[in-house]
Protein backbone atom coordinates (compact mmCIF):
# COMPACT_ATOMS: atom_id res chain seq x y z
CA UNK A 1 0.00 0.00 0.00
CA UNK A 2 1.51 3.35 -1.15
CA UNK A 3 1.08 7.04 0.32
CA UNK A 4 -0.33 8.40 -2.31
CA UNK A 5 -3.39 9.92 -2.18
CA UNK A 6 -6.33 9.34 -4.34
CA UNK A 7 -5.87 10.94 -7.83
CA UNK A 8 -8.79 12.32 -9.15
CA UNK A 9 -9.35 13.35 -12.73
CA UNK A 10 -12.21 15.85 -13.93
CA UNK A 11 -12.93 16.32 -17.29
CA UNK A 12 -12.67 19.76 -19.06
CA UNK A 13 -16.13 20.81 -19.08
CA UNK A 14 -15.94 23.33 -21.79
CA UNK A 15 -14.80 19.85 -24.11
CA UNK A 16 -17.70 17.93 -22.56
CA UNK A 17 -20.51 20.64 -23.24
CA UNK A 18 -19.46 21.54 -26.70
CA UNK A 19 -19.40 17.48 -27.48
CA UNK A 20 -22.98 17.17 -25.55
CA UNK A 21 -24.56 20.61 -27.66
CA UNK A 22 -23.38 19.29 -30.59
CA UNK A 23 -24.94 16.22 -30.23
CA UNK A 24 -28.16 17.68 -29.26
CA UNK A 25 -27.59 19.48 -32.70
CA UNK A 26 -27.14 17.40 -34.79
CA UNK A 27 -30.64 15.52 -33.15
CA UNK A 28 -32.57 18.12 -34.04
CA UNK A 29 -31.21 18.01 -37.92
CA UNK A 30 -31.71 14.35 -38.19
CA UNK A 31 -35.31 14.94 -36.47
CA UNK A 32 -35.75 17.65 -39.26
CA UNK A 33 -34.68 15.47 -42.00
CA UNK A 34 -36.72 12.43 -40.56
CA UNK A 35 -39.96 14.93 -41.31
CA UNK A 36 -38.90 16.08 -44.46
CA UNK A 37 -38.64 12.43 -45.79
CA UNK A 38 -42.02 11.24 -44.04
CA UNK A 39 -44.30 14.23 -45.58
CA UNK A 40 -42.68 14.22 -48.70
CA UNK A 41 -45.61 14.06 -51.24
CA UNK A 42 -43.45 12.47 -53.95
CA UNK A 43 -42.04 8.99 -53.02
CA UNK A 44 -38.28 9.43 -54.87
CA UNK A 45 -35.35 8.48 -53.56
CA UNK A 46 -34.59 11.62 -51.77
CA UNK A 47 -37.48 11.02 -49.73
CA UNK A 48 -36.87 7.20 -49.52
CA UNK A 49 -33.45 8.40 -47.92
CA UNK A 50 -34.35 11.30 -45.89
CA UNK A 51 -36.76 8.20 -44.17
CA UNK A 52 -33.82 6.60 -43.32
CA UNK A 53 -31.21 8.36 -42.39
CA UNK A 54 -33.04 10.72 -40.57
CA UNK A 55 -33.75 8.03 -38.07
CA UNK A 56 -30.22 6.88 -38.21
CA UNK A 57 -28.98 10.10 -37.03
CA UNK A 58 -31.32 10.10 -34.08
CA UNK A 59 -30.61 7.06 -32.88
CA UNK A 60 -26.58 7.30 -33.00
CA UNK A 61 -26.33 11.28 -31.94
CA UNK A 62 -29.21 10.73 -29.48
CA UNK A 63 -26.53 7.76 -28.37
CA UNK A 64 -23.76 10.26 -27.94
CA UNK A 65 -25.74 12.87 -26.42
CA UNK A 66 -26.78 10.74 -23.88
CA UNK A 67 -23.49 9.14 -23.21
CA UNK A 68 -22.26 12.48 -22.67
CA UNK A 69 -24.50 13.53 -20.24
CA UNK A 70 -23.72 10.45 -18.36
CA UNK A 71 -20.31 10.44 -18.13
CA UNK A 72 -20.39 14.52 -17.24
CA UNK A 73 -21.48 14.11 -13.68
CA UNK A 74 -18.39 11.31 -12.87
CA UNK A 75 -14.90 12.01 -12.71
CA UNK A 76 -12.76 10.90 -15.66
CA UNK A 77 -10.14 9.07 -14.23
CA UNK A 78 -9.61 8.04 -10.84
CA UNK A 79 -6.19 6.42 -9.63
CA UNK A 80 -5.47 4.61 -6.22
CA UNK A 81 -3.35 1.51 -4.93
CA UNK A 82 -5.86 -0.85 -6.84
CA UNK A 83 -5.53 1.03 -10.23
CA UNK A 84 -7.87 2.89 -12.55
CA UNK A 85 -11.16 3.99 -12.65
CA UNK A 86 -11.68 4.85 -15.79
CA UNK A 87 -14.59 6.81 -17.31
CA UNK A 88 -13.30 8.87 -19.90
CA UNK A 89 -15.11 7.88 -23.18
CA UNK A 90 -17.96 4.97 -24.03
CA UNK A 91 -14.82 2.80 -25.29
CA UNK A 92 -13.35 2.62 -21.52
CA UNK A 93 -13.44 -0.52 -19.85
CA UNK A 94 -14.08 0.85 -16.36
CA UNK A 95 -11.53 -0.83 -13.39
CA UNK A 96 -8.44 -1.22 -14.80
CA UNK A 97 -6.18 -3.08 -12.15
CA UNK A 98 -2.19 -2.49 -12.04
CA UNK A 99 -1.39 -6.15 -12.57
CA UNK A 100 -3.04 -6.07 -15.82
CA UNK A 101 -1.64 -2.50 -17.24
CA UNK A 102 1.82 -2.99 -17.79
CA UNK A 103 2.05 0.18 -19.70
CA UNK A 104 0.78 3.20 -21.25
CA UNK A 105 1.03 4.69 -24.61
CA UNK A 106 0.19 7.40 -26.29
CA UNK A 107 -1.81 6.92 -29.80
CA UNK A 108 -3.54 9.09 -32.21
CA UNK A 109 -6.34 7.98 -34.76
CA UNK A 110 -7.91 10.01 -37.49
CA UNK A 111 -11.42 9.12 -38.27
CA UNK A 112 -13.78 10.95 -40.92
CA UNK A 113 -11.40 14.10 -40.51
CA UNK A 114 -11.65 13.86 -36.56
CA UNK A 115 -8.25 13.57 -34.94
CA UNK A 116 -8.77 11.53 -31.16
CA UNK A 117 -5.75 11.33 -28.79
CA UNK A 118 -5.72 8.10 -27.00
CA UNK A 119 -3.91 6.12 -24.15
CA UNK A 120 -3.08 2.57 -25.23
CA UNK A 121 -3.04 0.62 -22.29
CA UNK A 122 -0.96 -2.52 -22.68
CA UNK A 123 -2.17 -5.38 -21.53
CA UNK A 124 -0.91 -8.47 -19.35
CA UNK A 125 -4.05 -10.55 -20.68
CA UNK A 126 -5.03 -9.26 -24.15
CA UNK A 127 -8.37 -11.12 -23.45
CA UNK A 128 -8.90 -9.77 -19.97
CA UNK A 129 -10.72 -6.39 -20.96
CA UNK A 130 -12.73 -8.55 -23.30
CA UNK A 131 -14.11 -10.48 -20.05
CA UNK A 132 -14.68 -6.83 -18.38
CA UNK A 133 -16.16 -4.42 -20.10
CA UNK A 134 -19.91 -4.30 -20.64
CA UNK A 135 -21.97 -4.67 -23.97
CA UNK A 136 -21.91 -1.30 -24.71
CA UNK A 137 -18.36 -0.90 -24.61
CA UNK A 138 -17.66 -4.26 -26.57
CA UNK A 139 -19.32 -2.88 -29.23
CA UNK A 140 -18.01 0.10 -29.43
CA UNK A 141 -14.61 -1.27 -29.04
CA UNK A 142 -15.46 -3.77 -31.80
CA UNK A 143 -16.68 -0.68 -34.00
CA UNK A 144 -13.46 1.60 -33.55
CA UNK A 145 -11.08 -1.37 -34.17
CA UNK A 146 -12.39 -2.17 -37.47
CA UNK A 147 -12.90 1.23 -38.28
CA UNK A 148 -9.48 2.60 -37.47
CA UNK A 149 -7.60 0.35 -35.63
CA UNK A 150 -8.02 1.71 -32.12
CA UNK A 151 -6.73 -0.67 -28.90
CA UNK A 152 -8.66 -2.55 -26.75
CA UNK A 153 -9.93 -0.61 -24.17
CA UNK A 154 -8.26 2.73 -24.63
CA UNK A 155 -8.17 5.36 -22.27
CA UNK A 156 -9.70 8.80 -24.32
CA UNK A 157 -7.67 11.64 -23.34
CA UNK A 158 -9.61 13.90 -25.34
CA UNK A 159 -11.57 15.55 -22.54
CA UNK A 160 -8.78 15.41 -20.11
CA UNK A 161 -7.26 18.98 -19.58
CA UNK A 162 -3.65 17.57 -20.22
CA UNK A 163 -2.25 15.55 -23.68
CA UNK A 164 -2.33 11.84 -24.37
CA UNK A 165 1.70 12.37 -24.25
CA UNK A 166 1.48 13.89 -20.47
CA UNK A 167 -1.55 11.48 -19.20
CA UNK A 168 0.47 8.10 -20.60
CA UNK A 169 3.37 9.38 -18.68
CA UNK A 170 1.73 10.76 -15.36
CA UNK A 171 -0.25 7.24 -15.08
CA UNK A 172 3.11 5.35 -15.96
CA UNK A 173 4.50 7.01 -13.00
CA UNK A 174 1.03 6.62 -10.58
CA UNK A 175 1.93 2.54 -11.44
CA UNK A 176 5.83 2.82 -10.42
CA UNK A 177 5.02 4.66 -7.11
CA UNK A 178 2.34 2.87 -6.43
CA UNK A 179 3.29 -1.10 -7.06
CA UNK A 180 7.27 -0.99 -7.91
CA UNK A 181 6.81 -4.84 -7.42
CA UNK A 182 4.91 -5.33 -10.42
CA UNK A 183 6.42 -5.93 -14.01
CA UNK A 184 5.80 -3.74 -16.66
CA UNK A 185 6.11 -3.57 -20.85
CA UNK A 186 9.67 -3.59 -22.00
CA UNK A 187 10.80 0.29 -23.58
CA UNK A 188 8.58 2.23 -21.28
CA UNK A 189 10.05 5.69 -20.97
CA UNK A 190 11.56 7.28 -17.81
CA UNK A 191 9.02 8.80 -15.47
CA UNK A 192 12.11 10.42 -13.54
CA UNK A 193 10.71 14.37 -12.53
CA UNK A 194 7.18 13.73 -14.04
CA UNK A 195 4.48 15.05 -11.32
CA UNK A 196 1.77 12.65 -10.48
CA UNK A 197 -0.67 14.77 -10.88
CA UNK A 198 -3.15 15.56 -13.69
Amino acid sequence: MSSLPVLRVSRAKGRSVFVIAGSACFVVISLVITYDGLSSHSFGLWALLFSIVGPIGVIVFGFFGVLGVRMMGRPALVVDDQGIWDNTSGLSIGFIPWEQALGFRPVSFTTAGVTNDYIAVIWADAQWPWDHMGWRARWMNRVNQKAAGVPTGPISADLLRVTGEQAALVLLAQRRTRCPELPEAPGMPSTQGVGLEL
